[in-house]
């Protein structure tokens, strides 16, 4: 989540935005928008992010009321379908709050929805870390956008475009600067980007076969922290593996959603800890 944007818009529109982002990158990356418009469930939300149908309802009438999504319902049975506008995230972004994102000059702010090939050397260099996590969905969408519009990429194109969004998502060049950590990075990044570009309809995740479209956006949605907490859950781990790949695109798929978990508990053993020694928070 990107704690600017916390601020702005709320807790949960924020987590329900950044989900909405990473449906929208996978969608655009096989080429499936319509009109910038792709469908999604309240279901898969729930499960990706813990947040009810009550909170989804709530958060995307802000989200809706601050022009930052559009949605239409179309088909039967009737389904919602969702648009993210950019251009008013980055305008959120810009606002007087957030003065790394405010001082970006006008050629900056129009390379962001602009579809340019030099785009990830122009742009990312340019941006707060603090603002990566949804700036770096926009970039990832018009990378994709260009490549899917322009030509038709070959296997090995399309394998190197993943290769290099994981790569970015995860810092993985200052992941493997730990040298015992290295291979298994290395073994990482190539399950998942061989599970990105792979055609299977439905892939196995834990003795149960899910949709390819959901593990693809549940993949791209992983960042150095979940990757850091795969590495120490497999370490953990005493068990005989059968099958290791099997092993680690589970821990995977699941690393987003139990890392939030873990990080949510142990926020509220700290706080339950601090109060009991009298803490008061103001």
């Amino acid at each position: 989540m990107n704690k600017n944007l916390i601020k702005l818009l709320g807790i949960n529109e924020t987590i329900l935005l950044g989900e909405l982002c990473s449906e929208c990158n996978y969608w655009e990356s096989i080429n499936r928008l319509e009109d910038g418009y792709f469908y999604s469930t309240r279901e898969n939300i729930e499960e990706n992010t813990g947040l009810s149908a009550h909170n989804q309802r709530m958060a995307l009438k802000t989200l809706e009321n601050k022009e930052i999504i559009s949605m239409k319902q179309k088909g039967i049975p009737c389904k919602t379908y969702y648009r993210i506008n950019e251009d008013k995230i980055i305008e959120h972004l810009k606002t007087p709050k957030n003065p790394d994102v405010q001082n970006f000059n006008n050629k900056e702010l129009e390379t962001l929805t602009t579809c340019n090939k030099d785009f990830p050397e122009q742009v990312v260099d340019n941006i707060d870390g603090n603002n990566n996590n949804i700036i770096n969905n926009i970039i990832i969408n018009s990378i994709l956008s260009h490549q899917n519009k322009e030509e038709k990429m070959d296997e090995m194109d399309k394998k190197r475009l993943y290769e290099n969004i994981f790569k970015q998502n995860i810092e993985y060049e200052k992941l493997i600067e730990e040298p015992k950590n290295s291979k298994i990075i290395k073994d990482i990044k190539n399950i998942v980007v061989d599970t990105l570009i792979s055609k299977k309809k439905y892939i196995n995740i834990a003795s149960e076969l899910k949709s390819s479209e959901i593990v693809k956006s549940q993949l791209l949605k992983l960042r150095a922290q979940h990757i850091e907490y795969v590495i120490n859950s497999l370490e953990e781990n005493k068990q005989y593996v059968k099958n290791r790949i099997a092993y680690i695109l589970t821990t995977l798929y699941n690393a987003v959603n139990t890392f939030n978990l873990d990080v949510t508990l142990e926020v509220a053993r700290c706080i339950n800890a601090d109060d009991e020694e009298g803490v008061v928070y103001g």
